[in-house]
């Protein structure tokens, strides 16, 4: 039997220079950076820093990469720097420095200046100056410091007088050799616009200490004109950082980064459902998928599963990675799956979701800890409620929100049933007609009389009658592969 291909690692995505948004498979980021880059044009001449907020898993690294293609293919010179890289060392002036070497242009003076001052700057001192004035000058400008230094020589101690001003200097000295590299162009890029663009990425990752040190620097040395910072984070885990640096969860950690962000800006969820017809190329499912339709039956089963995927990963607001693994596990069990068969899309994928998000919920299931009842109050209880909601209102149809949760519940219920022993009766019946299905179980939040006219359909369905919930579980945890030998 030929071995199939298939692409089951998180590649980074191919960014072409000529045309850097032509992979992204949101289809809507392009217009995103757009605005991005006026709020970049109509800001830059002053200098600020600006974040992009997104959670973990959604796509900002892609984005900025994108977006910092783009932006040199219209001029403008852009520095990207992974703080999480080198959040390893004690001082992020250096790393960040270093990083405008990209722009420098090979010899440039005001750049070695800068080099020089750094050498200069005695990074303790300068932490001890923040401390002491951040209550009166967080946000000043660094000659605030020199001015304020008399009323401080308490607090600093006088044997370190005389090397706080030269080091206030030295800062001075800095952000003039900083301002005069950003605003010329380097020799060989004479055409350049400004501002110049710096990217910090990975921020929130850090530990604690280097982020807020990185902070302070952007906020303190940098803040000067024709150069704006652009911090990709997750805002909430950098809130968190900024707690436990501070020791305090209740400190109002979100206030406090006002102090250092300018403009703030969340990243758009992006269009889930083309994502997702991209993850079924990546992944290779119409390998699977296009030999099943030799079976009449079986061919609406790739539509049916995108449809489903589409449904669960937007009302479950799943992020980009947290989807990407989903698909990559789903492909990897079809492997298991023959052309011959029976394969109910929208159980199987759901199984799946649970299998990475709900692993107790799973659990039970898997192991038939629940009784009919229970598992159908688990299922109201984990499904979105705005698809719950409209199970009342939609009709049958799979392809709606509503219907694809009363396909979903009923076909979990069918299955979980047949899990039993053939001796153990079903906790629904027909009518004496043989027209209609009636049960006692209660139904909260679904439509209970269209969940049993779904269930009839089922069990009407002859190719259905021997499949149940463990032949579904084994598929997805590739159990069928595993030989047990008896020694």
């Amino acid at each position: 039997m030929a071995t199939e291909s298939i692409n089951s690692r998180s590649e980074e995505l191919e960014i072409p220079t000529e045309s850097p948004f032509i992979n992204d498979a949101l289809n809507n980021r392009a217009q995103f950076a757009r605005l991005m880059t006026q709020i970049v044009d109509l800001y830059g001449d002053k200098g600020c820093v600006l974040s992009l907020n997104g959670q973990w898993g959604s796509g900002k690294t892609t984005f900025v990469k994108m977006w910092e293609k783009q932006l040199k293919n219209d001029g403008y010179r852009t520095v990207y720097f992974n703080a999480w890289k080198y959040d390893y060392t004690d001082n992020p002036l250096v790393a960040l420095v270093s990083q405008l070497e990209q722009i420098s242009g090979g010899e440039n003076n005001a750049f070695k200046n800068i080099v020089d001052c750094i050498g200069r700057i005695s990074f303790n001192l300068f932490r001890v100056l923040i401390k002491s004035l951040a209550k009166k000058h967080l946000g000043a400008d660094v000659q605030d410091f020199i001015n304020a230094a008399s009323e401080t020589v308490t607090e600093i101690g006088s044997e370190a007088l005389q090397s706080f001003k030269e080091q206030s200097q030295t800062l001075v000295d800095f952000k003039k050799y900083l301002s005069e590299f950003v605003a010329s162009p380097s020799t060989d890029s004479e055409n350049c616009k400004t501002p110049v663009i710096f990217f910090i990425d990975e921020l929130d990752r850090c530990n604690p200490t280097y982020a807020v040190k990185t902070l302070e620097i952007v906020k303190h040395l940098f803040d000067v004109p024709n150069i704006v910072f652009v911090l990709s984070i997750n805002k909430e885990q950098l809130c968190c950082a900024l707690q436990g640096y501070y020791g305090s969860n209740e400190m109002n950690a979100s206030e406090y980064l006002k102090r250092f962000i300018d403009i703030e800006m969340n990243l758009p969820e992006g269009n889930i459902e083309s994502y997702c017809h991209t993850l079924l190329d990546k992944f290779n499912f119409d390998s699977y998928f296009e030999v099943r339709k030799i079976h009449h039956a079986y061919q609406s089963d790739k539509e049916q599963f995108i449809d489903g995927a589409v449904k669960i990963c937007k009302h479950k607001h799943l992020n980009l990675r947290a989807i990407e693994k989903l698909f990559a596990q789903c492909r990897l069990s079809l492997m298991d799956y023959s052309a011959n068969h029976k394969f109910m899309p929208e159980v199987f994928f759901y199984l799946c979701y649970l299998r990475g998000n709900d692993t107790p919920m799973y659990n039970k299931i898997a192991s038939q800890q629940y009784s009919m009842q229970e598992m159908i109050e688990a299922l109201e209880g984990e499904l979105p409620e705005d698809m719950l909601a409209a199970s009342k209102e939609d009709n049958n149809a799979i392809t709606s929100d509503g219907g694809f949760v009363n396909w979903l519940i009923a076909t979990m219920m069918f299955l979980y049933a047949n899990s039993y022993s053939r001796d153990t009766p079903k906790e629904w019946h027909r009518t004496e007609d043989g027209k209609k299905m009636e049960t006692s179980l209660k139904f909260n939040k679904c439509d209970k009389e269209k969940i049993m006219d779904i269930l009839l359909c089922i069990s009407n369905d002859i190719s259905n009658q021997y499949l149940n919930m463990g032949f579904v579980l084994n598929k997805i945890e590739l159990l069928d592969y595993v030989n047990f030998n008896t020694f």
